[in-house]
């Protein structure tokens, strides 16, 4: 039986930009996520694990369309996950 891809990243990249200065230039960035890649097929069950700040959090939100993705390369049943879509406004948006 072929294993049909319910969610597929690949290459996931969010950078938050540093900034400095009376004008406020973007002098670097933090790499809070960088180049992330798996899929989840029907009837798995995927566990995002890793130690405190290593981007957990971030790279779920970039997901979720919470935080726009630096790289967007993510799909979803074959929708693409780089169209910007409407920001949940409480935690009761998201279930």
């Amino acid at each position: 039986m072929a294993e049909t891809k319910l969610l597929e990243i690949k290459n996931l990249k969010k950078y938050f930009p540093i900034r400095q200065g009376f004008f406020r230039r973007t002098v670097g960035n933090v790499r809070a996520v960088d180049d992330v890649s798996f899929f989840i097929n029907a009837g798995e069950t995927l566990g995002l694990v890793g130690e405190s700040g290593c981007g957990k959090t971030t790279a779920s939100r970039c997901i979720l369309r919470a935080f726009p993705p630096s790289s967007p390369t993510a799909s979803a049943n074959a929708n693409d996950f780089s169209r910007p879509v409407r920001i949940a406004q409480s935690a009761h948006d998201l279930v």
